[in-house]
């Protein structure tokens, strides 16, 4: 998973962006991770990785750009993006403030958004023997909830499920889940063992 946060300076038409903005750093929602860092507002975006790598070396993993701001009239406004690696805290906060920014220019609150996918929505699991599928399933499913939704819909005895997060480095189920299903022996009609088949998913 990459993450961007991008924030964004304005002035009223005709005026120009001068002045300086600061960037504050939060871990959580509140611990002040360390002194807001001041920049001037047309700080270019090799600069600016310089100043927040020096401020904050713990972010080094990041690329910053910065582009025109299309949306204001005002001369010397700009968007910068910070790209960060898939080994993002996702507890971080990045706040700025534009107080000491000349006349009538802003600098926006910076927006937060993934920018690769993670797993969301729901599969529905198929007997292929049967050609009877389940309902829908969450993303997230718990080893219970899958149980009874095999048993209901599959009519397949469960003995146990044991659920697992894929991501090593951060437990979320948005970044991979696996169920390892061990399931009851089944008999024929005729009363021999038969082996429960590759359930196939789809979604």
């Amino acid at each position: 998973v990459k993450t961007e946060w991008t924030f964004s300076t304005c002035a009223s038409d005709g005026s120009s962006v001068d002045g300086f903005f600061s960037i504050t750093y939060f871990k959580g929602s509140s611990y002040l991770y360390a002194q807001p860092l001041s920049v001037p507002s047309n700080v270019g975006a090799e600069q600016l990785e310089i100043l927040i790598n020096q401020a904050w070396p713990s972010l080094s993993a990041m690329h910053v750009s910065r582009d025109p701001n299309m949306e204001c009239s005002s001369e010397n406004s700009w968007i910068w993006t910070l790209l960060f690696d898939d080994d993002w805290p996702f507890d971080t906060i990045f706040q700025t403030n534009g107080d000491d920014l000349v006349g009538s220019a802003t600098v926006s609150e910076p927006e937060n958004r993934r920018t690769s996918q993670v797993l969301m929505g729901t599969f529905a699991l198929t007997n292929p023997l049967t050609e009877s599928t389940t309902r829908e399933i969450p993303y997230d499913a718990s080893g219970a909830l899958m149980r009874d939704i095999i048993e209901a819909d599959l009519q397949l005895d469960v003995s146990r499920i044991s659920v697992y997060n894929t991501d090593e480095n951060d437990d979320r189920p948005e970044l991979g889940r696996q169920w390892k299903i061990t399931f009851l022996g089944r008999t024929s009609a005729d009363a021999i063992n038969m082996d429960v088949p590759t359930l196939q998913a789809s979604g």
